[in-house]
């Protein structure tokens, strides 16, 4: 037993003697940072339109002009495409013609008698009445030729059948005449104005009909896909164009579950984007999406922003990467590294801290608890300070004790390295 420790102590010195002869390893370095209010409400988002349609063939139709062009701006009420109306034409102006047909009659009714077919009404009346008088003067003479028997009975009978035809007749016209005077009933009139509403209501089925044969954009925005040419034959709802407003964008940046706290609706945050470097946008949240993903236990924040218009091409393009940090809450707990100086692998994820005090200096491990990333960095909880050195590079193959030599400190600003550019 006694040999066994003596061999083991043996080893153990050859070791220790081996292990302080290696050179210090060398290492590049970054700054502990006491973490800032936004590190730990910085998301990545993405941005699409607030506004987007994709529109559609009220019709079955061929089309005759596509004026859509992705990428161009467009205003409302802009055509887009155009399809073929003949037929609609030709129904047009056979429902005109019969409209102003109509209009004529009604008008007709509407002005009465003229003044000539009065007169000649009273002229027919005239007549009539000197008419039944001769036959009643007839009627007369034959009643007394009949008494003296100068006459046959049968001559008086004929007599009052004209007499009494020659009354029946002024009455017919004397009728005629209260009629010209009065003029056309108001049924007749009424029926009329009714008929000629009706195919005013025809034309304008029709009109709408040709209007819809254009399809036109129902807001300011750009398109943003095209889906037919000129030419093509279209169904009923089959797709014509894409279309986005783009003067408001919204980001959908999915928050942790114990996170989504700090989005409330009307909560203040600063956007910026990879593609627009040095650029920060204010926006509001909108809304938070109440059903989250139940895998990654996020829930989706949107935030709404005004998207500039320079030139005619937005600020602002949809499917840009973003990144959004709220404002308003506490500052968070805890300290920010870059994501290079985590120890990963073993049982807790750790950094190691430099002591420059010793000589030459060496490294110890810590224990940290990363809350959330940021880009580069991380926010994390553990024995740290601020200002001390951690490892970001040659920390794969390092120990707790082992010396190092410190070739670089690099900014603790979430900045690529220079082999990774921009």
């Amino acid at each position: 037993m006694t040999q066994s420790l003596l061999i083991l102590f043996v080893l153990l010195c050859s070791w220790a003697s081996t292990f302080a002869q290696r050179p210090p390893a060398r290492v590049v370095t970054a700054r502990v940072e006491r973490a800032r209010g936004a590190e730990s409400r910085r998301f990545i988002g993405s941005v699409r339109p607030v506004r987007s349609v994709v529109l559609g063939s009220p019709v079955a139709e061929m089309v005759v002009e596509y004026l859509a062009e992705a990428g161009r701006p467009v205003k409302a009420g802009q055509p887009l495409a155009r399809l073929r109306t003949t037929r609609l034409e030709i129904r047009l102006q056979e429902a005109q013609g019969e409209l102003a047909r109509r209009k004529a009659v009604l008008a007709e009714l509407e002005a009465g008698s003229r003044p000539e077919e009065i007169a000649e009404g009273k002229a027919l009346v005239a007549a009539a009445k000197a008419e039944e008088a001769y036959r009643e003067w007839l009627l007369e003479q034959t009643r007394l030729r009949v008494a003296r028997g100068a006459a046959p009975e049968e001559d008086q009978h004929l007599a009052a059948f004209n007499a009494a035809s020659a009354h029946a007749a002024r009455l017919q016209n004397e009728a005629r005449l209260a009629l010209l005077v009065e003029g056309p009933r108001k049924e007749v009139i009424e029926q009329a104005r009714r008929e000629v509403q009706i195919q005013e209501s025809v034309i304008r089925g029709l009109t709408d009909d040709l209007e819809r044969h254009v399809i036109r954009a129902p807001f300011d925005g750009y398109v943003t896909q095209e889906h037919t040419e000129e030419g093509a034959w279209l169904s009923l709802g089959a797709p014509v164009a894409t279309l986005a407003a783009v003067g408001v964008m919204e980001v959908v940046a999915p928050v942790p579950e114990d996170q989504v706290h700090l989005a409330s609706p009307g909560t203040t945050a600063t956007v910026t984007f990879e593609a627009l470097p040095g650029r920060t946008f204010d926006g509001k949240v909108f809304a938070v999406n109440p059903a989250g993903d139940p895998l990654a236990r996020t829930f989706d924040v949107m935030i709404r922003l005004d998207n500039p218009i320079l030139d005619d091409r937005p600020t602002i393009l949809a499917g840009m990467t973003s990144r959004i940090a709220f404002r308003g809450a506490e500052d968070a707990e805890g300290f920010v590294v870059p994501k290079d100086a985590l120890v990963l692998g073993g049982p807790a994820k750790l950094v190691y801290v430099v002591d420059a005090a010793k000589k030459p200096a060496i490294v110890r491990a810590v224990s940290v608890e990363v809350s959330s990333a940021v880009g580069s960095r991380v926010l994390v909880r553990g024995a740290l300070r601020v200002g001390q050195a951690v490892v970001v590079e040659g920390n794969e193959r390092l120990r707790p004790g082992q010396a190092v030599q410190v070739i670089e400190t690099r900014k603790n600003d979430g900045a690529p390295k220079p082999s990774e550019g921009r």
